[in-house]
This record gives structure tokens, sequence and C-alpha cells, in this order.
């Protein structure tokens, strides 16, 4: 398993139990309350200035989304071969976070311009398409 899923699959753990938290403190915590009381946000990551094939679906790659009020929380999504992701989260205010390169402190922001940073998820079972664009600087 490579570092990018591991760090996905501990990422998407952690939702599950953050969406648990995020339940009425008078509700019972069990496994069905958790799962069925998940929203969550869908989309297609399109890269607007690819070197080669100019605006393509950006596949294979990662998306990072950051709840607003709780700093400490991140969910993880990666896309498929058409650009498209999908990741169920709890209902909240997120930001989007997508960053290029391989090593801590050598990354940069490929986000483009344009692109709105943060989106709302709704209740429990609720899906909010969400696309983003990323450009690369050349």
């Amino acid at each position: 398993m490579h570092k990018k899923q591991a760090a996905i699959l501990v990422v998407l753990a952690c939702g599950i139990l953050a969406a648990s938290a995020a339940l009425n403190p008078s509700e019972e915590r069990n496994d069905e309350t958790a799962y069925f009381g998940l929203g969550g946000i869908e989309g297609t990551v399109t890269i607007l200035n690819h070197q080669v094939l100019g605006k393509t679906p950006d596949n294979g790659t990662s998306v990072v989304f950051q709840r607003t009020d709780c700093p400490k929380a991140f969910f993880g999504a990666s896309t498929d071969i058409n650009g498209h992701y999908s990741v169920a989260l709890s209902k909240g205010r997120y930001r989007v976070i997508m960053r290029e390169g391989t090593h801590e402190g050598e990354t940069w922001n490929v986000l483009a311009p344009s692109q709105v940073r943060f989106v709302e998820v709704g209740g429990p079972g609720t899906k909010t398409h969400f696309d983003i664009e990323v450009f690369f600087p050349k």
C-alpha cells in the first residue's frame, strides 16, 4: 500500500469517528447511527492547463477536506480515471485543500485562482456536488 493510500485510509477512519461524535449527545453512539448520519461531497477534479492535454480530468489525485470548526479533522478522497471523487462527511463546513509535490515543506497549492475554497455539507443522506479546478504553475 502506498503512503498516500494509507494516509487516506487513516483520514477516512478519523472522519467516521468525527461524524459519530457530531451526533446529538443524547443519541446512542452506535455504528448504525454513525453510518446513516453522514452526508457527503462528490464532484470532478479538472486540470485547466495540463502541458500536453490542456483541460483534462485529474485522475489518481488526492483531495483533502478540512472541517472549519475542527482544524485537526481532515478527510481525504482519491479521483478515479475520469477525475471523479466522492467522500462521506458529517454536516458542516469544509475547506478544500489540493497540493502538488512529494515532501512536506516542498509542496504548492494547485487550486485554480477562481476556485471556491469552502463547501457546506448538508444533513444525513445529502450529497453536495462540488467540482474542483486545478492550475499548475509553469
